[in-house]
């Protein structure tokens, strides 16, 4: 049990004047090129509906953001509250999360030196480079947090292994109360804590009293989120767009780890793409990072002493299960993010193999991977099906054409177009509790009125076609936004039922998003 304990005591120092891979100075490069990514053109690209969202939420009073009903407990979004409070504006949700994204690539830093001094550097250069915690990191959300108190709970469920201190206990009781305030699922970073823990308790009777006080302490410090959590869980359960859970989607998890979903097909295009058509887009992908990926894992495998296997494998293996079992009896949506921060465990694997193996292959495959890992950075800015949908520029658009007026399919898309307009309905919520208040429909005298969406094979458009009526008068030359055509409109009805009615003809394309011109009644 002090395998953990003994690695992370010893210290190598780099000879003087030379750049180590195992030295200070490697971490920081690792560090600095970390930030790079994360901050240079943070704001290029529009913000996503989901950030709009947050945006709204932190614009509520503190004590209405702690029982919001938004779907997430209230520690990031008190934090962003605070900052836009101090008149740092809507950006910085994007900076705070890029800054986290910065310390998280130093905290594999001292997670990979307690395996091995050496692996610091490596490790680090690992997690700056992944893109999908490059893509969260230039997100407003709350995923940045939720990483980096993962990976701190990893450092922390190690030190509770290796000393049992009040210290480290205390530490541990820290990182798993602030995780549970940010994400609910950060409740399966700690199940997978709590099995690593145990295996390693031993039958010291003292051991096993400060377990059970530490987890008392834990668990009266959590109760406050059971008032947090109701409100929050009646949003999650009126959700109708959760994917269901299988072998595909697990797998194209995994295989977004090490992408972060801009390689393969696109996470719009698995809404219509169907399953042959997304494996054939993501086998050659499988194939370029699956391999060398294997193979390294083999080499980790092999230079890891069984108790680090436990320390890596536990932490990375559970979460999956549970999340797979949670989402198949539940129905809870499988999402990648909600295992992004297995990336950590997972480079720290990946890089004790290649760090203790041999031979020339280890060095092709890293280089494999870190090539797929800078096509993936690039096409996600570059390839308009990677990037988000192009809120700003529809609103451009739409703005330079004041005479014509604009609808939009699907409706809740028409919230971030709305915020590029500098429409304050965009961020405003209903006065009314519970979770409809995140569902509602602007009011229809909004400068782009949201249709609703059409039900799952219902061919009755009556409801938009009353909406449309009353944003439209016949005759009238007007505006059509579609986006997200896989939530509105799945089979194309309403869309087809509109080109036939108006003549509508495409006028501009943006990042997801297509705007028609048509005339009513034409």
């Amino acid at each position: 049990m002090g395998k953990g304990r003994n690695t992370g005591a010893r210290v190598t120092t780099a000879r003087a004047g030379r750049f180590e891979l195992n030295s200070g100075t490697a971490v920081a490069a690792a560090v600095v090129f970390g930030a790079l990514v994360r901050l240079v053109d943070i704001g290029a690209q529009s913000y996503s509906m989901d950030e709009i969202w947050e945006f709204t939420v932190i614009r509520l009073p503190a004590r209405e953001i702690v029982k919001a009903g938004d779907g997430f407990p209230p520690l990031f979004h008190l934090m962003i509250h605070g900052m836009f409070a101090g008149g740092l504006g809507d950006i910085s949700a994007r900076v705070l999360s890029a800054i986290l994204g910065i310390v998280t690539v130093w905290l594999a830093s001292r997670l990979g030196r307690r395996i091995d001094p050496k692996l610091g550097a490596a490790a680090a250069f690992a997690v700056a480079v992944a893109p999908l915690l490059v893509l969260l990191s230039k997100e407003g959300r709350a995923y940045g947090l939720f990483i980096l108190l993962a990976g701190l709970l990893l450092l922390a469920t190690w030190d509770v292994i290796d000393t049992n201190t009040p210290r480290a206990w205390s530490g541990f009781i820290v990182v798993a109360v602030l995780g549970m305030y940010t994400h609910y699922m950060f409740s399966l970073a700690l199940v997978a804590a709590e099995i690593v823990i145990i295996y390693n308790m031993g039958r010291d009777p003292a051991r096993w009293r400060r377990w059970l006080l530490g987890h008392c302490v834990l668990a009266v410090l959590l109760i406050p989120l059971v008032y947090v959590a109701i409100p929050d869980f009646g949003l999650d359960a009126s959700n109708d767009y959760s994917p269901t859970v299988g072998i595909l989607e697990i797998g194209y998890a995994g295989l977004s780890l090490f992408t972060g979903t801009t390689l393969g097909p696109s996470t719009r295009a698995l809404h219509t793409a169907g399953s042959i058509a997304a494996i054939r887009s993501a086998l050659p992908w499988v194939i370029m990072i699956g391999v060398p990926a294997l193979y390294l894992a083999y080499l980790g495998w092999r230079a890891l002493p069984t108790d680090w296997r436990i320390r890596l494998g536990v932490p990375f293996v559970v979460p999956v299960v549970l999340l797979s079992t949670i989402s198949a009896l539940v129905g809870t949506a499988f999402r990648v993010r909600y295992l992004s921060w297995l990336v950590i465990p997972l480079a720290l694997w990946l890089a004790a193999g290649w760090l203790r193996g041999k031979g020339t292959l280890r060095h092709i495959a890293v280089g494999l991977l870190v090539l797929s890992s800078v096509i993936a950075m690039v096409t996600r800015d570059t390839i308009d099906d990677y990037r988000v949908e192009d809120a700003r520029g529809a609103a451009h658009y739409i703005a330079d054409h004041p005479d014509l007026p604009a609808v939009g399919m699907a409706w809740y898309m028409t919230r971030p177009i709305e915020y590029y307009l500098g429409l304050t309905s965009a961020t405003a919520l209903p006065a009314t509790d519970g979770p409809d208040r995140f569902l509602y429909h602007q009011e229809p005298d909004d400068r782009i009125v949201p249709l609703p969406n059409l039900e799952d094979e219902s061919h009755d458009v009556t409801a938009q076609d009353e909406v449309l009526d009353a944003a439209v008068p016949l005759g009238q030359e007007y505006l059509f936004v579609v986006t997200r055509q896989f939530h509105a409109d799945p089979d194309g009805t309403y869309f087809d039922h509109r080109v036939a009615e108006d003549g509508l003809v495409p006028v501009a394309h943006f990042a997801g998003i297509t705007i028609y011109k048509g005339v009513r009644g034409s």
